[in-house]
């Protein structure tokens, strides 16, 4: 049971990481690009998806025995 709610949490950490650079992303390329906020969202879901890879790395890293999903 607790175990269940410590990787709910942590995989709600993941989230907020991934959250966390593509809110970067978005910033960094809104900051020289002003108005080509579709080009802003595509290169946001890139981060978005860097960011998901490389905490799903990590993830197997810490605890491989974890690796259901």
């Amino acid at each position: 049971m607790i175990e269940l709610l410590f990787k709910k949490k942590y995989s709600k950490v993941g989230f907020l990481i991934s959250l966390l650079i593509f809110c970067i992303g978005i910033t960094l390329l809104s900051s020289q690009f002003v108005g080509e906020s579709i080009m802003n969202y595509l290169i946001g879901g890139v981060f978005w998806v860097t960011g998901r890879y490389f905490y799903n790395k990590i993830d197997k890293l810490i605890n491989p025995e974890q690796s259901d999903q």
